[in-house]
Order: C-alpha cells, then sequence, then structure tokens
C-alpha cells in the first residue's frame, strides 16, 4: 500500500512540474502544453493570457466565462462581456466610482 501511495506521489510531482515548465512530451517530440503557448521572445512556453486557452492559446473563453483559465463568470450581457477582462460597463463604473484625491 505504501509503495502505491508513493507512486502516485511520484506521478503528481512529475505532472506539477510539468505544468510549471509548460512542456509536454508527445509523439513529434516535445510541445507547449494545453493551457501554454511558445514565446519567441523568452525561448520557452508561457501560460495563456487571461481568456485564452488550449493548446497554444488558440481557444477563447465561452460566454459567460472570462479570465485567467476561464473561471470568472461575466455578470453582464455577452455583447458586454470581454472573454479576457469581463464585463466592459463594470469595469467603467469602477473607474468612475474611485475616491477622488485632493
Amino acid at each position: 500500500m505504501i509503495y502505491k501511495l508513493d507512486v502516485f506521489c511520484v506521478i503528481g510531482i512529475l505532472a506539477y512540474f510539468r505544468r510549471i515548465n509548460g512542456k509536454c512530451e508527445g509523439e513529434d517530440g516535445v510541445n507547449c502544453c494545453a493551457g501554454f503557448r511558445w514565446s519567441q521572445a523568452t525561448q520557452q512556453c508561457v501560460e495563456c493570457l487571461p481568456g485564452y486557452f488550449g493548446i497554444n492559446c488558440s481557444a477563447t473563453c465561452f460566454f459567460p466565462s472570462y479570465g485567467r483559465h476561464c473561471q470568472k463568470l461575466c455578470n453582464c450581457s455577452s455583447e458586454l462581456c470581454d472573454f479576457s477582462t469581463g464585463c466592459f460597463i463594470l469595469q467603467f463604473l469602477k473607474r468612475c466610482r474611485r475616491p477622488k484625491t485632493y
């Protein structure tokens, strides 16, 4: 039983480190994992920007989801919801409500 637990721990640790650098092995060699894309600037796999997901960050969040890993929900119509930042009108109102400093 201890042996099985150790195997699962090792598999979990390897999966964790694989996600940190974003590299996955496949039939055609080492590529960026889903949720990562290749950065020419840094020459490494980087996490998708908020609102993007999938292989090479090629897909966008579906309404009403938005943001990092599509984990947030828009509380507005689909016309006012940005897949990356959320509701346009709510962002505008938040800016308007900031207290003025004198």
